[in-house]
């Protein structure tokens, strides 16, 4: 009898010792599995939006087909930007999302850019007709002039100056902040 639970409690203590070494396992090495440890991180990739801005005109037509024979859906003022679908710099014509239509802007009238799919922007639409001036002063030259809607990406908000710093196609100006609407948006929103 003595010699069962002496072997029963032998085999207690070897079940214990094992359990505890258990506990107390190292962590696996990576690299014992093939892993490289200082592997980066792979983030999935981002979805990306090719906006379509007008410029280099007052008022632009949109036409039902990508020619100036093209019967014209609507007018559009510059500043306003468009969802351009299947971009080529190629192309002579643009063809957009217009109010869930399809639309063909020229390409001399379109600026295009990639932006991140719900990227962050601040968007300054005029109030009234306005100069977008090369230094944040009533004197400084003028670089153009903004009509009351066009719309403008701010790279730099007013700073107690009165001046916002914008950003256009062919440069970067300031406009008094007196003249304008600044707003916080996503680029989705910002299209129309």
């Amino acid at each position: 009898m003595k010699k069962v639970i002496c072997l029963l409690l032998l085999m207690l203590a070897v079940f214990c010792l094992a359990a505890c070494n258990d506990n107390n396992a190292a962590e696996p090495d990576p690299s014992q599995n093939g892993a490289d440890p200082n592997q980066d991180i792979v983030e999935p990739p981002v979805d990306m939006l090719t906006i379509g801005t007008v410029y280099n005109a007052s008022v632009v037509n949109i036409r039902a087909e990508a020619s100036t024979e093209g019967r014209i859906i609507d007018n559009t003022i510059r500043g306003q930007m468009f969802t351009v679908i299947n971009y080529d710099d190629a192309n002579t014509w643009h063809q957009i999302s217009y109010r869930g239509e399809i639309g063909y802007i020229s390409a001399e009238y379109l600026y295009v850019n990639q932006w991140e799919d719900n990227q962050a922007v601040t968007i300054a639409t005029v109030k009234e007709t306005v100069n977008i001036r090369q230094n944040p002063a009533e004197t400084a030259a003028v670089l153009i002039g903004a009509l009351k809607g066009e719309q403008y990406m701010v790279t730099g908000e007013d700073d107690g100056s009165g001046w916002v710093k914008v950003s256009y196609p062919d440069g970067m100006g300031y406009v008094s902040s007196a003249y304008v609407d600044v707003r916080q948006t996503t680029i989705n929103e910002a299209v129309n």
